[in-house]
């Protein structure tokens, strides 16, 4: 199994200590457990679960960021669906819109672009889709290719006006 260690030459050498040894106490147990389950059957089936040991993202200190508008003079706001984009609006200091996704993503667009050009408090929005990101995960160009193509079909027609 891997080990966590401490970044050489970290600002707070005796925390980044603590919390590889926390994060390597919390693995071992982990794998321990998904070792013994890893022995039973699942569900009678015959089937054995293959997967025993956690691996960590990106573990470190956390970096406060300058505010959007200290840094750029612009009052923020980020539109999306998806939550982690929440805590990104939090930490940059940008005012953060939760959008619902339908099954016609392309309208979910054409609605959120409407927000903001209707907004008259922020002078930045970012106005986010998840449709391209998820085509993309396929590794074919093609497929992120016709989702965008499809986006931009449906939300920019001149014909459409937001729901309701």
């Amino acid at each position: 199994m891997g080990r966590i260690v401490p970044l050489s030459k970290n600002p707070a050498p005796e925390k980044a200590e603590r919390t590889a040894k926390a994060l390597n106490e919390y693995l071992t147990y982990c794998h321990r457990v998904l070792t013994r389950l890893e022995d039973k059957p699942e569900g009678g089936t015959g089937n054995r679960l293959s997967a025993n040991f956690l691996a960590t993202q990106r573990c470190g200190r956390r970096i406060i960021q300058e505010p959007f508008i200290q840094r750029w003079g612009l009052a923020g706001m980020l539109i999306a669906s998806v939550s982690v984009y929440a805590g990104l609006a939090h930490e940059l200091g940008l005012t953060f819109v939760h959008a619902k996704d339908s099954r016609n993503p392309g309208e979910d667009l054409r609605e959120r672009i409407h927000m903001a050009l209707t907004d008259t408090s922020h002078d930045f929005i970012h106005v986010h889709t998840k449709v391209p990101d998820e085509a993309a995960h396929s590794g074919d160009p093609k497929k992120k290719e016709a989702a965008i193509a499809s986006l931009v079909s449906t939300a920019l027609t001149s014909s459409s006006r937001p729901r309701s």
